[in-house]
């Protein structure tokens, strides 16, 4: 759930972005960046790409097929 301010703001910065003559595109693009999140405190990551890769698979298997119980 969106709080009001996050609302407002996306709300007033749609309006800039029109007056300021963006294109659809730029206009379809704005809700995701939004959206998303910025850069957050604390540690840097601790897995690289290839471990994620890896993890991911592994948890989309079913258990039959990599040998262990269901």
């Amino acid at each position: 759930m969106l709080s009001d301010r996050v609302g407002r703001r996306g709300a007033e910065r749609l309006a800039e972005a029109e007056r300021e003559g963006a294109t659809n595109q730029d206009l379809a693009a704005l809700p995701l960046a939004l959206l998303s999140d910025g850069p957050r405190s604390g540690g840097p990551r601790t897995f690289i790409a290839k471990q994620l890769t890896q993890i991911i698979a592994v948890a989309r298997e079913l258990p039959s097929e990599c040998g262990r119980p269901e």
